[in-house]
């Protein structure tokens, strides 16, 4: 066993801070603790960035410094752990790093790193401390600072305890690597690199060899695991879906335990499952997250719906797990020009089809006001905010409205009604395009699985691209900003009306004419309104 008071120290020589370089000093650097290096092939080896390798080399000195000149303090180690290691291993970038130490909190670790920078003539960097907090789980500070330009999370080893209670520690220790890395989700995120010998440690013996075969596995019993914390559920179904790797069957019969799914829904809040949720939806894969939350049997837990609803008027998950998939190979699909999202609209997207069941429902709140249930499932059930719900509440209820503008034949769009309908759509009517095109497509859902692309389907999408084809020559792709010629005061004022709803009204009959006349000047927009609206009065 490597004894720390037995490590010879190097002479320190004059480095230059400012420009960066550090001095590798590879005969020094600390020996690893209970790993076993056969067990690493050559193909699980990390290789460093330039800017990484600065980095490692930073923390040796800092921690080789400390253990020369602080006689009152145990020699450091310090690893990087998790996400960062399992991503390198896998050759993916990755920014977010952080750093454990063994013998200090976080904070107390990069106050001397700042230390020791400041010394060397490198400016103090920004230190964001995490305070104690155990009703949040953080019983023990944790740092983050800033060097190189790359962001660094300090924090100690750890040990946790759990009661029957709570996801939540209640009681969380200094521990050894050992322990730390049995505490974590999943055996790919519980790796570390060794900053002082430059190694990937196995601590569970189970990571690495999970990497290779591709496996999403607890490091200890499964049900253990979800019993202390049941949001590794979804943790591990994030994981699964983004790496495209199988869960163990050991997870997926705990999940399908009733006493595991109670847990889940008692212990878990609806805050973290949604954030847990959003990540998923945000990953390269967003259908698989879903899908597998529907074959565990979760859907009705994480989308639970409105107390006050009758659940027999809701048809089953799977509807909305087939319109999600048809969404999916829409935009999969390489064969017809779609209109462009982005990853926040792709979000929504996929939480629009995926709530398909709740469409059309609705409930009663404050006794006279009527709110949709998607709406309430967004806002309660999965606690995104407003501006998601709002977002999500329109795509579905809006959908509908694109479907019957492009019912009838090509030669009855004209350029005001489809200018209307992408005002009415707002800025996300490209995104509400596509989810209209996965309802309209849904009845071809076998087909479309089969990955066989019959003429009906070819005719559905065919219309969905001339109508964004004549969209883009009408120039109308940002229409839902454009203003009116005539504004409701002046229309009101020619026409001797008072504000309100009747106005409201008349200005849609303006922009109609706006779009219809694209070269049409202010005046001849206010004769349209003295001597036309008049008859909508």
């Amino acid at each position: 066993m490597f004894r720390r008071g037995c490590l010879k120290l190097p002479h320190f020589s004059n480095i230059s801070l400012l420009n960066k370089t550090f001095t590798n000093r590879s005969q020094n650097l600390y020996l690893p603790r209970l790993f076993n290096f056969s067990t690493l092939s050559s193909d699980m080896n990390i290789q460093l960035t330039e800017t990484e390798t600065k980095l490692c080399n930073l923390l040796n000195e800092v921690a080789l410094h400390l253990q020369k000149t602080r006689k009152d303090l145990s020699p450091v180690e310090l690893r990087i752990t998790g996400g960062w290691v399992r991503d390198k291993l896998l050759g993916l970038d990755c920014n977010d790093i952080d750093v454990s130490v063994d013998t200090m909190t976080g904070h107390q670790f990069a106050t001397h790193l700042n230390t020791y920078l400041l010394s060397n003539g490198v400016p103090q960097t920004q230190l964001s401390k995490i305070e104690l907090n155990p009703k949040q789980s953080q019983h023990l500070e944790t740092c983050t600072t800033k060097v190189f330009d790359t962001e660094l999370d300090f924090v100690n080893l750890r040990n946790e305890i759990y009661n029957s209670d709570s996801r939540i520690p209640v009681e969380i220790t200094f521990g050894t690597p050992e322990q730390d890395s049995y505490r974590r989700d999943i055996t790919i995120n519980a790796l570390f690199f060794n900053i002082h010998t430059r190694q990937v440690e196995d601590f569970t013996q189970m990571g690495l060899n999970d990497l290779r075969e591709k496996l999403i596995r607890t490091p200890i019993p499964t049900s253990k695991s979800f019993r202390d914390d049941p949001l590794r559920i979804m943790r591990c179904i994030r994981f699964a879906s983004r790496f495209q790797f199988k869960l163990s069957e050991e997870i997926q019969t705990t999940i399908n335990s009733e006493e595991v799914k109670s847990d889940f829904a008692h212990k878990v809040s609806r805050e973290r499952s949604g954030i847990e949720l959003e990540k998923m939806l945000q990953g390269p894969y967003p259908f698989q997250s879903l899908s597998l939350i529907h074959s565990l049997g979760l859907y009705n837990i994480i989308f639970q719906a409105p107390p006050t609803i009758d659940v027999s008027q809701i048809p089953p998950p799977t509807l909305g797990v087939h319109l999600s998939e048809t969404a999916n190979w829409l935009l999969n699909q390489n064969l017809f020009e779609l209109p462009k999202i982005d990853n926040e609209e792709r979000k929504c997207l996929f939480i629009a089809t995926v709530l398909a069941p709740f469409k059309g429902l609705t409930i009663v709140e404050k006794k006279t006001r009527i709110v949709s249930a998607v709406q309430c499932v967004v806002r309660d059930s999965i606690k995104w905010n407003s501006a998601d719900t709002d977002t999500i509440t329109k795509l579905v209820n809006s959908s509908d409205s694109v479907t019957n503008i492009l019912e009838p034949p090509t030669s009855t769009w004209s350029r005001s009604a489809l200018g209307m309908l992408v005002r009415s759509l707002g800025q996300k009517w490209r995104v509400t395009f596509l989810l209209a095109l996965a309802w309209e497509l849904l009845p071809h859902y076998e087909s479309i699985r089969s990955n066989t692309i019959a003429d009906d389907i070819s005719l559905i999408i065919s219309k969905y691209q001339r109508a964004l084809e004549l969209i883009s020559e009408y120039e109308l792709n940002e229409c839902y900003q454009w203003k009116y010629l005539v504004d409701g005061k002046q229309v009101a004022k020619i026409l001797q009306l008072r504000p309100g709803p009747q106005v409201k009204v008349l200005l849609e009959h303006v922009m109609v004419w706006q779009l219809d006349n694209p070269s049409g000047t202010k005046e001849e927009c206010i004769k349209y309104v003295t001597e036309e609206l008049p008859k909508y009065v």
